[in-house]
């Protein structure tokens, strides 16, 4: 699992954590909306993977876009009030 966020982070030009967060999300969203046998065997074969989706379906409870705020520097939503979207994601 520590492989697969650096190699995330690196490509992403992204912090580890902000790449292990979205390496669980993409876990749980496949695990949540795919009944293929092959997205279990994925998961059971990287080590960390359950508990990364376990972290961010606990903080979803956040919201996504208190997620993403927190991820871009806090502020929540508010924070992006006034920005352009190329100020927002930069």
């Amino acid at each position: 699992m520590d492989e697969l966020i650096s190699r995330v982070a690196a490509a992403a030009g992204i912090d580890a954590g902000v790449a292990r967060s979205a390496v669980g999300i993409i876990l749980g969203f496949l695990r949540k909306e795919s009944d293929a046998p092959e997205v279990e065997q994925l998961i059971g074969a990287l080590p960390g993977a359950e508990a990364a989706i376990a972290e961010q379906a606990d903080a979803k409870a956040g919201g996504l876009l208190g997620g993403l705020a927190g991820m871009m520097g806090g502020g929540g939503v508010m924070g992006l009030a006034g920005r352009s979207p190329r100020q927002a994601w930069a």
